[in-house]
């Protein structure tokens, strides 16, 4: 008799811990940097579409703060989008990202916008920038803590005007309070991702900058090895569905 009491107990205890842990599984946590918040965002509805009971949360913040998070691992970040750095490649060959799930998110370009008072609809050469921020500031991604107001930095040496743009700089922490700094004609002028120029209808675009004056902005998206679940591999794999590819691509992402 007590076998069997035993045993009811042990069924009834599986029947409450296995659904739970059926649901913990479903729980996905993403960080990303905001330069790919829309096309996150939409990733994400899509794919609760076909899954309904999916949790999936995204913290957005700059390639910085995600990179210590994860590397001291003082969150539950399961999944992480980056844009291929130092920060990035320190965290897989620390093995800080799970072995098997590092692949290819989209590629990124930069461009000069302007805000609707801006009195430049053009400019010609990344030269003339010097002219136009005569008596402007430029707002541009925090090189400290960004990795695309590093490139910013590139570009400008590269063309041999940092020394006389470099005290011209309105720095943001991440990519959309840099946009939003110039939707707002806080500055009205900045270089942001196109990304985040495309979506937006508060800035023009005045210029693109060329691929060959700064380091590919290439994106990466990863598990975190610590925190990995099941559900991370399922969600993985919508994003290089034919469907999230698509997705990716309409926020002016290069997938190619």
């Amino acid at each position: 008799m007590k076998l069997f009491e035993k045993a009811v107990k042990v069924f009834i205890v599986s029947l409450i811990v296995v659904p739970c842990l059926a649901c913990s599984q479903q729980k996905i946590s993403i960080a990303s940097v905001s330069s790919a918040k829309d096309a996150l965002r939409e990733l994400v509805n899509e794919y609760r579409m076909d899954n309904p009971k999916a949790e999936v949360r995204i913290n957005f913040g700059a390639t910085g703060d995600i990179f210590d998070a994860v590397n001291t691992g003082r969150d539950d970040t399961n999944i992480i989008v980056l844009v291929n750095s130092d920060w990035f490649n320190t965290l897989a060959s620390t093995k800080k990202l799970k072995d098997g799930t590092i692949s290819p998110f989209g590629k990124n370009s930069l461009v000069l916008v302007g805000s609707k008072y801006a009195a430049a609809n053009k400019i010609d050469k990344p030269a003339d920038l010097v002219q136009l921020l005569a008596n402007e500031q430029l707002a541009i991604g925090n090189p400290a803590t960004v990795v695309f107001g590093r490139s910013i930095i590139e570009i400008f040496k590269y063309y041999n005007i940092y020394e006389e743009l470099k005290g011209k700089f309105d720095l943001f922490n991440d990519a959309k309070s840099t946009l939003q700094a110039v939707e707002i004609a806080q500055t009205n002028y900045g270089i942001i991702y196109k990304t985040d120029a495309i979506i937006s209808s508060d800035v023009k675009t005045i210029y693109t900058f060329p691929q060959e004056s700064y380091n590919q902005i290439a994106y990466s998206i990863a598990g975190v090895t610590e925190t990995y679940n099941s559900s991370c591999d399922k969600f993985l794999k919508f994003v290089h569905s034919e469907t999230g590819k698509q997705i990716i691509e309409q926020y002016g992402f290069d997938i190619n």
